[in-house]
């Protein structure tokens, strides 16, 4: 999954008010835990996704894992927004990828 398809997903899911730079922050921030979480990457707030940053950008994990990338973007806009029953779900299903996308890195000796 792509930057642009994440963001234009989340958007056809979640019509909503906030800006690009504010769901490409919220996208950094979970590439970044997928990268250093998960695959033991060192920190590099460089690898950080940013305005300037191309939409045709590939993110980490890959299909089927990659709903976790719009999960966490709704889900952080539900939270942003007050909606905190939306985001208990949202947050609740993107944890329940996120894990079992760590579990199976693990499972595959990544």
């Amino acid at each position: 999954m792509t930057i642009e398809t994440c963001l234009r997903f989340v958007d056809t899911v979640m019509p909503n008010g906030f800006s690009e730079s504010v769901k490409r922050s919220f996208l950094g921030e979970i590439e970044g835990k997928v990268r250093v979480e998960l695959l033991g990457e060192e920190p590099d707030p460089a690898l950080a996704i940013r305005d300037a940053t191309p939409g045709n950008t590939e993110l980490t994990a890959p299909f089927p894992y990659d709903q976790l990338y719009w999960l966490y973007v709704t889900a952080m806009m539900d939270y942003a927004g007050g909606d905190m029953a939306r985001y208990e779900n949202t947050a609740a299903l993107f944890n329940a990828v996120y894990q079992s996308y760590g579990k199976w890195l693990k499972r595959k000796g990544a």
